[in-house]
């Protein structure tokens, strides 16, 4: 038994001392800038599935029939784009998007949202020039061997004026 406790106290110290070491890395990335902060909230099911909004991956056919050979389960159109970005500014934006409006100061703030494919991300860099909001995201995990699934990334941020979006993905 006194092992036992010796070795759950050795593995504590261990596990506090990496928290030490990794949360005073001089080497850990600098916080996101603009105040930017990642965002929880719903996004309304109609936002999500619109013609509008379609990203390339396989969507639920709603007109499956399972007495149909010829019925496809999933419909996939490869011809979509594989990402859609949007920038909400106002409180009737939201609205259209999200089941609960976020609790956003939009006189201060925006919401950026990407819709893309995968199975995880890392937002490597947020930029704005010239009024374009550059945002770099790189794919964390390889869906090879995974479900491919729609990811949804909703960013807060300082309220700038953007006349256009440029993302890049990459593997």
């Amino acid at each position: 038994m006194k092992r036992i406790i010796k070795f759950i106290c050795v593995i504590v110290v261990m596990v506090s001392f990496l928290n030490i070491i990794t949360a005073c890395n001089p080497n850990a990335p600098d916080p996101l800038p603009y105040n930017a902060t990642f965002v929880h909230e719903n996004l309304k099911e109609s936002f999500l599935y619109a013609e509008e909004n379609r990203i390339d991956i396989p969507y639920e056919n709603k007109d499956f029939d399972i007495n149909d050979p010829e019925s496809k389960m999933y419909t996939w159109d490869t011809t979509l784009p594989s990402y859609r970005a949007f920038v909400f500014t106002t409180e009737s934006e939201l609205d259209q998007a999200f089941d609960a409006i976020p609790d956003i100061d939009l006189n201060e703030k925006m919401l950026v949202v990407v819709l893309l494919c995968g199975d995880g991300f890392i937002v490597s860099e947020i930029k704005v020039e010239n009024n374009v909001l550059n945002l770099k995201i790189m794919n964390s995990q390889s869906y090879i061997t995974r479900e491919i699934k729609l990811l949804k990334l909703l960013i807060e941020m300082d309220k700038k004026e953007i006349i256009d979006m440029k993302v890049s993905i990459v593997s």
